[in-house]
């Protein structure tokens, strides 16, 4: 008898290692930064009672609501284990697959599990998997999903498991990255040039800015030269073109709104895109825009995948111009809207000499020195604007 005993006594201390080592052998590390998230992009959160005295009515917030960082909760952390938060609460970390809730379906989210050391283990327990040996009350559930903040909050009875109340995200407005196209455009002062060459004949042009000082364009700046180039003005953070030079006068003018949204279409037959850093012979820029016209009468082209616009749009790409903040434009590329191919205008900067430091190539290229008096080559950019003023019309 004296043997079985020992025996089971054996049996019980091998089938608690074994479960030791399993849960250890099973258990997940957590970061938790994955799981926080930051205001900084303006949404809005909406979430909706499903539970409790106020069920059914909905409220918004333009904070994430238990940010795990604002709670403290930052590093990497296991889960299944009982973790000390504060005075007399602990907290268990789980992974769950997937949850829905009214906003939509989440994968791999994290839910967080509060115990009360006052109370005894209750009946949420056992819903939400405490082992059996923990005889602390569940209090309060929070299930986070990554990139979002929390989608689901449930207050719970410590003294009883039930659900006091609960809410859960409805709703999750992010507003589209917008731009200010005056960052991007022409700045400095007269007198500053920007020299492009031509990559199809390999031929060099001047731009450079000035301010009319008399005449119906008085007050108004010319990014060009004589036979080519803007005449805009810059009001209010609004850009304003005003006449193509040796093409059009614009009536009425053409105003770039204040702010433009990025990967989106605009209403005006472009789209923007946004880049960390684009090179061309000048160097390397950072902060570039993509400003890319369409013509709606054709259908997506070669160019249109290249850039990646598919779920964007079904108008044609037309014309592709890449500015960067501070600098103004790096590249212009005519496109054949039937093809997506080069339309034989193809032009990008090779050095400038402005009065603006704010975006200084990070390598190559240079600030300084023209680059040849003006040619025949102005003649296909009056073709590249002359596309962009059909746009306008």
């Amino acid at each position: 008898m004296r043997t079985n005993n020992h025996f089971w006594r054996s049996a019980l201390l091998l089938l608690s290692l074994v479960t030791l080592f399993l849960s250890k052998a099973y258990a997940v590390t957590v970061n938790l930064a994955d799981y926080d998230i930051s205001a900084s992009g303006g949404q809005t959160w909406t979430y909706t009672y499903t539970d409790g005295p106020s069920t059914g009515t909905s409220f918004n917030s333009v904070l994430p609501i238990f940010n795990l960082s604002d709670l403290g909760l930052t590093g990497s952390v296991e889960t299944d284990i009982v973790i000390p938060f504060e005075t007399n609460i602990n907290v268990v970390y789980q992974l769950q697959n997937s949850l829905t809730v009214d906003a939509g379906t989440y994968n791999n989210v994290l839910v967080l599990i509060f115990l009360d050391e006052n109370y005894s283990a209750n009946s949420a327990n056992t819903t939400y998997g405490i082992d059996a040996a923990v005889d602390q009350g569940v209090t309060e559930v929070i299930i986070y999903a990554a990139n979002t903040g929390a989608i689901q909050f449930t207050d719970i009875g410590a003294s009883n498991g039930g659900v006091v109340e609960s809410y859960e995200l409805s709703g999750l407005d992010i507003p589209a990255e917008t731009i200010r196209f005056v960052d991007y455009f022409f700045e400095g002062a007269d007198g500053d040039t920007w020299t492009y060459n031509d990559n199809t004949n390999n031929m060099p042009f001047d731009f450079t800015l000035s301010t009319f000082t008399s005449g119906s364009n008085m007050g108004r700046r010319k990014i060009g030269n004589d036979t080519a180039g803007i005449i805009f003005d810059v009001t209010a953070n609004i850009v304003t073109w005003y006449e193509i030079i040796g093409e059009e006068i614009l009536d009425p003018a053409f105003s770039f709104p204040e702010v433009l949204p990025v990967g989106q279409e605009t209403g005006l037959d472009l789209v923007i895109l946004k880049l960390d850093s684009y090179t061309v012979t000048a160097g390397t820029f950072n902060d570039v825009i993509v400003h890319v016209w369409l013509d709606s009468n054709f259908g997506p082209n070669s160019m249109n995948t290249t850039l990646g616009l598919g779920a964007i749009t079904a108008s044609a790409v037309t014309d592709v111009d890449w500015y960067a903040n501070g600098v103004g434009l790096l590249k212009h590329y005519g496109v054949d809207a039937s093809t997506g191919n080069n339309d034989g205008v193809d032009f990008e900067l090779t050095s400038y000499d402005s009065s603006q430091p704010a975006n200084s190539p990070t390598n190559g290229g240079g600030s300084s020195g023209g680059g040849g008096s003006t040619n025949p080559i102005l003649v296909m950019m009056l073709l590249c604007l002359a596309l962009i003023r059909r746009k306008l019309s």
